[in-house]
């Protein structure tokens, strides 16, 4: 029988910290409104990075010297995109230490306006709800439409689809003249096209990735094209840093530089950046490799959301051919059949394809 969620540790140990905030509250006294606008921005590095020019919308509209942009992943990433970020630490919200801290920092800014970018309610945003500000826009979710309080507070509509289509809907409503292509993220990083690959060999789980096999399949291909050619490897983690130590066995040592967990979210960028294309999977890097405009090739799943499946003509999404016959892949750790189905022919197309319109990556 599964446990109601107000018998849980984390549910508890989070009432308790607000019992302690609310006392906190009552010797609290307003400080003087300003310009600034504190956006929050709480998903992870892909989440990020697709909301970029939302950011900047929003920073084109208060000035860009007044936004203050909440995180709690990849800050470094806010420090590229030219903003000053306030970082949420890990389960501040069941900490009264680290809560009345982080309220404290954003009374003292004085915010007059909250722009919430999380699509779902988020308890470790709750907080928030006391920081009296005079407006506030975010998505329709439970959480904010239970908020009280005197200020103006306009619920932008939730709708399924492309992330592109939703960030569009949030857009609308901070400029109606917005333009829905306009809205494609862009980082502004000198690239190269350096003799390898940049191959992503993570995601978000082990079940939205295919099978080292598989992919090793896939590098060999262009292995026997371009003997100088070498595949970089990046993510980060003990798993996925075996998952690379896998493919060296199968594509070969001295073609593989596996750097999982290994070098910096900055030099990960800058790997992305100087490659002659990516390959992987539905991720972080992934949304970044997008926002460098770089040549992609995705290995992807159709029983998986497709909201982050973006429609680009630098993208070639492979699939599973459902009018092949495949052999099932014997792989007890990756399981996902979809992507150990894609045919060797599939990926041979998309790599074809950039081919023809690039003699770089030859």
């Amino acid at each position: 029988m599964k446990k109601p969620c107000w018998l849980k540790g984390s549910y508890i140990q989070f009432k308790i910290t607000f019992v302690f905030f609310s006392l906190v509250l009552k010797f609290q006294k307003s400080k003087k409104k300003t310009d600034k606008v504190l956006i929050t921005s709480f998903g992870g590095l892909g989440d990020i990075i697709v909301r970029q020019k939302l950011i900047d919308l929003i920073a084109k509209k208060y000035g860009k010297e007044n936004i203050r942009v909440l995180v709690k992943n990849n800050p470094e990433v806010i420090s590229i995109m030219g903003y000053e970020s306030i970082y949420f630490k890990k389960n501040t919200h069941k900490n009264i230490f680290k809560l009345v801290k982080l309220y404290n920092e954003i009374l003292k800014n004085g915010f007059k306006r909250l722009y919430l970018l999380e699509t779902m309610g988020n308890s470790e945003l709750y907080f928030l709800k006391y920081c009296k500000f005079e407006e506030i826009m975010g998505y329709e979710c439970e959480i904010l439409r239970k908020w009280e309080g005197e200020y103006k507070k306009v619920l932008v509509p939730t709708k399924k689809g492309k992330v592109l289509d939703v960030i569009y809907e949030f857009a609308k409503n901070i400029d109606e003249n917005s333009v829905k292509n306009s809205l494609v993220p862009s980082f502004d990083i000198t690239k190269n096209n350096d003799n390898y690959i940049s191959v992503g060999v993570g995601a978000s789980g082990k079940s939205r990735i295919s099978s080292p096999k598989k992919l090793g399949e896939f590098l060999n291909f262009i292995k026997e094209k371009d003997l100088m050619l070498k595949f970089h490897l990046l993510g980060n983690g003990k798993i996925e840093r075996e998952y690379g130590e896998e493919l060296k066995k199968i594509v070969g040592e001295d073609k593989i530089i596996n750097k999982v967990g290994t070098v910096d979210l900055l030099t990960v960028i800058k790997e992305i950046a100087n490659s002659k294309m990516y390959i992987g999977f539905d991720s972080g890097l992934y949304n970044m490799a997008y926002a460098l405009n770089k040549k992609i090739i995705l290995l992807a799943s159709r029983n998986e959301s497709s909201g982050f499946y973006h429609e680009c003509e630098n993208i070639a999404i492979i699939f599973r051919n459902e009018d092949k016959a495949w052999k099932e892949m014997d792989d007890s750790i990756y399981k996902n059949r979809e992507m150990n189905g894609i045919h060797l022919d599939s990926f041979i197309e998309a790599y074809k394809s950039f081919e023809e319109r690039n003699e770089d990556i030859k």
